[in-house]
Order: structure tokens, then sequence, then C-alpha cells
């Protein structure tokens, strides 16, 4: 399985649209948003998945993508 593949199994899984990837750095807008990735490597790559609305949208880190797909396929 690739990184395409498995997005794509996400993204069906997860009822959503793929919208791309950031950083934990990209991803820190203020005060709050760093401090709740404090502990996580600000160059740490997450992929990121718009959901319908009402659902709370999802991330999953980029080492984690392939597996997390295999396990809904």
């Amino acid at each position: 399985m690739n990184t395409t593949q498995a997005l794509s199994i996400l993204s069906e899984q997860f009822n959503a649209t793929y919208t791309g990837s950031k950083t934990v750095r990209e991803m820190c807008s203020d005060l709050i948003d760093a401090c709740y990735w404090d502990k996580e490597d600000p160059n740490t790559i997450y992929h990121q998945f718009e959901t319908k609305e009402g659902v709370p949208n999802r991330i999953v880190e980029d080492s984690q993508i392939i597996s997390l797909a295999k396990h809904y396929s």
C-alpha cells in the first residue's frame, strides 16, 4: 500500500475530504495551539481531513497513515 492509497481509504472511512498536510509548526497559529502541541516535534507532518459539518475534523500523523489505512481495509 502506498500513501495515496492510504489517504483514499482514510477519506472514505472518515467520510471526509483530504485537504493536505501540514507540520506542527504550520498548524500552530496562536498560543493555545502552541501549548497543545508543546511536546510534539515542530517538524512532524500531519495529514488533514475535513469532515462534514457537526463531525470533528481528523488529522493523522504521517508515520501512521499506512498502518491506520491497513486497519480499516
